[in-house]
C-alpha cells in the first residue's frame, strides 16, 4: 500500500475524488469545501453546536499528526502517537450521556476523530483516520460475551445499518474487550482483556443491536 504526502494546496482536490465512497458526501457538483452544522462533543463530554468542515479538520488536526494521501480513501490523517495506539481504546473511557455511551478521549484532538469519520489500519503506517462530517457519540460496533463488553472501530465504507446483524467482525485483533464490572470507569483500560484472547471471546459473543439502533436514530 502506498501513502504519499500531500501539500495543503492539494487539499480540496483530494477530497473531491472521494465522491464514489459511500461514507463521504456525494454531490452531483463537486464541492471543495462545504460546511455542515453538527453537534461537536468535547473531551469533557459536553455538547456544543458548531460548524465543521473538512477544512476545519485539516487546520485543527495538523499540529497533532500528518495528512497524507491514501490510494483507497484519499486524504487521511495519521496521529502522532505511540506504537501501541488503538482508537477507542488508548487514553479515554466510555461515559453515558444523553446520546448514549459516548467515547470521552483524553487527547486534545479527540473531539474530531472519535466522533466523525472512521478509522482503518495500515501495516506500515498504523491507524489512520478518514474524515466525514456526520457526528456520532462513537463510530464503533459492540459485542457482548459473558463477563465482557467489547467494541471495534467501524471501518470507513460501513455504517450501523449494514452491521446490525451478527456478521460484522472486522479484524479480531482490533477489538477491545473489558470486564463487565469495569466498563464505563475511567480506569477500565487497566482491565482490558489480552488481545490474544479476542478469538475465544468473539466466538462466544453476540452483537449488541440496542446500541446500534440508538446511533442510527441519532444520525438519521
Amino acid at each position: 500500500m502506498i501513502i504519499t504526502n500531500i501539500s495543503t494546496s492539494s487539499f480540496s482536490s483530494c477530497f473531491s475524488g472521494q465522491k464514489k465512497l459511500k461514507y463521504l458526501i456525494a454531490k452531483k457538483i463537486l464541492i471543495l469545501f462545504f460546511i455542515t452544522t453538527t453537534p461537536l462533543f468535547s473531551n469533557k463530554a459536553q455538547s456544543q453546536n458548531i460548524s465543521v468542515s473538512f477544512q476545519v479538520f485539516y487546520d485543527e488536526l495538523s499540529p497533532y499528526g500528518q495528512w497524507m494521501r491514501h490510494p483507497g480513501y484519499g486524504y487521511v490523517w495519521i496521529p502522532v502517537s505511540s506504537v501501541n495506539f488503538f482508537p477507542y481504546s488508548t487514553d479515554g473511557h466510555w461515559s453515558y450521556t444523553n446520546y448514549g455511551w459516548t467515547w470521552v478521549s483524553d487527547f486534545s484532538w479527540g473531539w474530531a476523530p472519535f466522533h466523525y469519520g472512521g478509522w482503518d489500519y495500515d501495516p506500515y503506517y498504523g491507524w489512520f483516520w478518514v474524515p466525514d462530517v456526520a457526528w456520532g457519540p462513537a463510530w464503533v460496533v459492540w459485542r457482548y460475551s459473558k463477563g465482557y463488553y467489547g467494541w471495534t472501530p467501524l471501518m470507513p465504507g460501513h455504517n450501523h445499518k449494514n452491521v446490525s446483524d451478527n456478521s460484522y467482525y472486522g479484524r479480531r485483533d482490533h477489538w477491545t474487550f473489558t470486564e463487565e464490572k469495569y466498563f464505563g470507569r475511567r480506569e477500565m483500560n487497566n482491565h482490558y482483556a489480552p488481545r490474544t484472547s479476542n478469538k475465544k471471546i468473539i466466538n462466544n459473543s453476540t452483537i449488541i443491536n440496542k446500541w446500534i439502533r440508538t446511533v442510527m436514530q441519532l444520525i438519521s
